[in-house]
């Protein structure tokens, strides 16, 4: 199981890799390994609480990154999979 982490001021971050995806849209786990997706979950540094999971469309390939933007904090995650064009994903913090 691989993942990549991100930590703020106040939220720990971890995205989860999922089952290797693949361009022709199916998934693909070796022999005695189950199917699984990849998502980021978001856990609060207070107090250990899980503050929400994103379901994504593709692995997280890479580290996670933030940038604030007039006031505003966004997560950017660079997915991708086997066969499946590299893309950057910005989703916006609440």
């Amino acid at each position: 199981m691989r993942g990549h982490t991100l930590l703020t001021k106040t939220l720990l971050i971890i995205g989860q890799e999922g089952t290797t995806q693949r361009a022709e849209g199916g998934a693909a786990a070796a022999p005695g390994f189950e199917i699984r997706d990849a998502n980021l979950t978001a856990f609060d540094k207070a107090t250990g609480r899980s503050w929400g999971r994103w379901r994504c469309h593709r692995n997280a390939t890479a580290a996670l990154m933030t940038y604030m933007l007039n006031g505003e904090q966004f997560i950017v995650v660079a997915t991708g999979g086997a066969n499946l064009p590299a893309e950057l994903v910005a989703l916006a913090l609440p």
